[in-house]
């Protein structure tokens, strides 16, 4: 892993959105994959007759087109349930990055997701949940107007979280920079290995 770019940053410096996406597309750079718009894959149905518009969903990749089918005749049979095998704070990142437009509000989603995992979890504070917790911070801002963030008792964001955690307990002083490069690795295994997807009733 590269020298961290922001190593010389001062205790009481905030990073901005600016540097953060920066941080961010370089780090992307590794994984073309999650330079696309969303990665949602977004499917129009036509049953249920009632319930609500939009069902999120996460499947394996490497079985997409099966799961879809299989998610499109449980929600036609009226059992809108899909998707409980993941917690709720999962299927809402699911939604988000349904709902984002640009690839900086899905920069945003993964950002946010990734560092939430980390300050919802371990109980002492040290300088990579402050870092994790300046970035959340900034990318919140640019999700404000989206609808729905993630309630605050959730706990898990991804089908999978691929970093060892422990990581981030054994090595208390993990800057900005790297927090993002491994945001970008987690999120590129989870794409890699699963599709978020959205129903719409229409």
């Amino acid at each position: 892993m590269k020298k961290d770019m922001n190593s010389d940053r001062s205790e009481d410096a905030r990073v901005s959105w600016r540097e953060l996406y920066s941080y961010w597309n370089l780090a992307i750079k590794k994984f073309p994959q999650l330079g696309s718009e969303t990665g949602c894959l977004k499917v129009d149905i036509t049953e249920p007759k009632f319930g609500p518009i939009y069902y999120f969903n996460w499947v394996p990749k490497a079985e997409t087109q099966k799961a879809v089918q299989a998610d499109i005749k449980q929600l036609a049979s009226g059992w809108p349930e899909i998707g409980d095998s993941w917690s709720k704070g999962t299927i809402r990142t699911a939604g988000l990055l349904a709902s984002c437009e640009t690839k900086e509000e899905t920069a945003a989603v993964w950002l946010s997701a990734f560092v939430l995992s980390l300050l919802r979890k371990g109980k002492h504070w040290n300088t990579t949940k402050r870092n994790a917790a300046d970035i959340e911070q900034e990318a919140h801002i640019l999700l404000a107007g989206k609808h729905g963030y993630w309630h605050a008792s959730s706990k898990e964001f991804f089908p999978q979280f691929y970093i060892p955690e422990k990581l981030f307990w054994e090595s208390q002083e993990l800057s900005v920079s790297t927090l993002v490069e491994l945001a970008a690795l987690n999120a590129a295994l989870v794409s890699a290995n699963f599709v978020p997807v959205e129903y719409k009733l229409v």
